[in-house]
């Protein structure tokens, strides 16, 4: 249980990166509609600029992850499947 706790905070400190550059690109326009554009860049695209972003300024957190038994492929993985699972429910609503 604590493990998930860690990897919600990890995932929590993407969030806001991932968010606005998929609401950037949906704002910019799509033909697909707002939420399924927003949905496939928050798959795509947010996950990679946020992870990027966090190599960039903040590497040493993982040391902290590490010290607490959870690698950074734990923390990439988990991250990734969150955002697959979050955009593709967004494209299964906005199609219903």
């Amino acid at each position: 249980m604590h493990k998930l706790k860690l990897f919600s905070v990890f995932y929590k400190s993407t969030l806001s990166l991932s968010i606005a550059f998929a609401t950037l690109v949906a704002a910019i326009g799509g033909r697909l509609g707002f939420i399924t554009v927003f949905g496939i860049a928050f798959m795509t695209g947010g996950w990679i600029l946020s992870l990027f972003y966090k190599e960039q300024t903040r590497k040493n957190e993982y040391f902290y992850y590490q010290n607490m038994g959870i690698t950074k492929t734990a923390l990439v993985i988990f991250c990734i499947l969150l955002n697959v699972l979050i955009g593709s429910f967004l494209i299964l609503f906005d199609r219903a």
